[in-house]
């Protein structure tokens, strides 16, 4: 299945914030096809899929990008900063709720075991 354009923008975001908290100056940080060239490999994507991602994240206009002689420069500003906090935070909202499904699960799996035994010990006299 291929990704979608949030989740291939969320990588990116993700990456170009390693990136920046390497080196937060566009002058010296790393050009962005060194930052992102690991993306495509390590997700399965292509330069289309990257250019996509990276209009998504500029029409939200959550980058900032310097061209340099050696390549563009582009580091996450603090809308993209706040949106991959923000999607960090959803998913660990996520876990949680998923968490305390389970745990309501467990008590009403015990609570059917423990109605049974009871009925058994009941029909068993």
């Amino acid at each position: 299945m291929a990704a979608s354009t949030e989740q291939i923008a969320l990588w990116i975001l993700a990456a170009l914030k390693e990136e920046w908290e390497r080196d937060p100056s566009h002058s010296t940080c790393r050009p962005e096809s060194v930052v992102l060239g690991a993306l495509k490999t390590q997700h399965k994507i292509e330069d289309a899929d990257i250019t996509r991602g990276i209009r998504y994240l500029i029409d939200r206009r959550a980058l900032d990008a310097v061209n340099r002689k050696d390549g563009r420069a582009t580091l996450p500003n603090t809308i993209g900063l706040e949106i991959l906090a923000e999607h960090h935070a959803a998913q660990k909202r996520e876990a949680e709720r998923k968490q305390s499904a389970r745990w309501t699960i467990y008590a009403v799996v015990i609570s059917l075991i423990g109605l049974v035994l009871t009925y058994l010990a009941y029909r068993s006299r």
